[in-house]
């Protein structure tokens, strides 16, 4: 390969996520993102559209479920394997343009249903490592993204102002998370109150609280697809799983109570 193919290639394996601002104080993470749509619509050519069998089972699912006049909360006999996705809700007929999310995360949220929709574990050659990497760093921006976006929204500031962050309690072996705003001077955290929730004040819920410390899982799976210690396939499924947890929270609504504690409206 010429000097001049090899330049050509890398460009066209180029990642589709830039990171345009890092700082890390004194532990604090506090990570921006631009998003650009293209990774998975590239890798995803060779792979299967979503199927009719996908297709019939949204139908069933609007079918079996009600949606709330003024939110986005979903009502119905749903299990695990159900969990309603942007894609869903807009076939629904949900404005998704009105649940607190930022229009480059819902674009690469469609994205990504899709991908994962579709994507063929026998197809995995097709998948290079570049491309593979280029994924796993376009959801871990969606993990800050969705987080940033839905408190931003509920908080009227923007997602740059709002900073996330989570520590490594050696005492107790749990993880402690918290979200601040430096702009309304506000911070809230995934500390455990009294029992029955007494006492409990600027709290995060466990779903936000984990989403936060899963931010810190991409560059485990990077090095691995990079050491060849993890397959294509599995590493995809890694980051699936991962990014169903995103989906999760992308479609609840947040609230927040008299004490200051953020709510998940399921």
């Amino acid at each position: 390969m010429s000097s001049n193919d090899a330049r050509d290639f890398r460009r066209r394996q180029a990642y589709n996520v830039k990171k345009i601002n890092y700082t890390r104080n004194n532990g604090r993470i506090n990570e921006a993102y631009t998003v650009k749509k293209g990774t998975a619509h590239r890798v995803r050519k060779n792979s299967k559209k979503i199927s009719k069998k996908m297709k019939l089972k949204f139908a069933s699912l609007l079918l079996a479920t009600s949606i709330g006049i003024g939110g986005i909360s979903v009502v119905g006999s749903l299990n695990k394997d159900h969990e309603i996705n942007i894609t869903q809700l807009q076939e629904m007929g949900v404005n998704i343009n009105k649940i607190g999310l930022k229009s480059d995360t819902i674009e690469m949220l469609e994205e990504y249903d899709e991908y994962f929709a579709s994507f063929d574990s026998n197809e995995k050659q097709e998948l290079t490592e570049e491309a593979l990497i280029s994924i796993a760093e376009d959801i871990k921006s969606l993990n800050y993204n969705v987080i940033k976006d839905k408190v931003a929204d509920l908080r009227n500031v923007n997602r740059e102002d709002v900073a996330l962050d989570f520590t490594y309690e050696k005492a107790d072996g749990e993880f402690l998370s918290s979200i601040s705003i430096e702009k309304i001077k506000e911070t809230y955290t995934s500390a455990n109150a009294l029992p029955f929730g007494i006492g409990k004040k600027n709290h995060i819920p466990d779903e936000i609280a984990n989403l936060i410390v899963q931010t810190d899982s991409y560059t485990s799976i990077i090095n691995d697809v990079k050491e060849d210690k993890i397959t294509k396939a599995n590493a995809v499924k890694k980051l699936e799983k991962l990014y169903r947890n995103i989906s999760s929270l992308a479609t609840k609504d947040l609230s927040m109570d008299e004490k200051g504690n953020i709510n998940l409206i399921k």
